[in-house]
């Protein structure tokens, strides 16, 4: 099956993405990463992966711009004889079914969080509605990585809750993200001594946010 990876940068995709990726070539199928060219794209090829760009800008709202994206991914759909449509971020999971659309194949969108325009309403947040409304009825399933979005999808009608999967979240690739031991699998001498210290355990968490210092990114929550 020839499926498409859209997301709203290459950036993502490789630091995200790479794994399934990787394991959809090796079940087989062939795979297309679409997005935004940077300096990942070359990351990317060099994994062995294809690549197609697209002309996503993040925080663009001029229609016309818009459009092009749609019609680059229509193009690139067909030019690829595209089977399977594979999105994630918002503008990849609104446009990418949009462009689906005109060539009637299945999509996936995953929505990983509502962004900024849920959060902050404004005529916008009634414009997107409606384009989230269009593109996720025409997709297969859709997967949400926690059960308030889906909830919330499902009670404005912008999803019928039949198509509406929870999932529990990205994943970690525990093979890249694990904890650091010495070369004897031994934990590191500054953990070992603190352990030590504790008598085997620990007397308090000790808890650090990687992230933004946005409000929109759980600041608040943190604090």
């Amino acid at each position: 099956m020839r499926i498409a990876v859209i997301a709203n940068t290459s950036w993502y995709l490789y630091n995200f993405r790479l794994t399934l990726i990787t394991a959809l070539i090796g079940a087989g199928h062939d795979v297309i990463a679409v997005g935004p060219s940077d300096s990942y794209v070359d990351k990317l090829t060099t994994a062995g992966i294809q690549h197609r760009p697209i002309p996503l800008v993040g925080g663009s709202i001029n229609p016309f711009r818009e459009l092009r994206i749609v019609w680059a991914l229509h193009r690139i759909f067909r030019d690829e004889a595209i089977e399977l449509v594979l999105s994630y971020t918002p503008k990849g999971n609104i446009y990418g079914a949009m462009a689906a659309a005109m060539h009637g194949l299945p999509t996936v969108p995953n929505v990983s969080g509502l962004g900024r325009v849920f959060i902050h309403q404004t005529l916008l947040t009634s414009l997107v509605k409606r384009l989230y409304r269009f593109s996720f009825g025409q997709a297969s399933r859709v997967f949400f990585q926690n059960s308030e979005d889906l909830e919330l999808f499902v009670r404005l009608g912008l999803v019928d809750s039949g198509k509406a999967v929870r999932i529990p979240g990205s994943g970690v690739n525990l093979a890249r993200f694990c904890p650091t031991v010495e070369s004897d699998g031994s934990l590191p001498t500054k953990i070992r001594r603190k352990v030590e210290e504790n008598n085997g355990g620990w007397k308090q968490f000790v808890f650090l946010l990687v992230a933004r210092l946005l409000w929109d990114k759980g600041v608040g929550e943190y604090v």
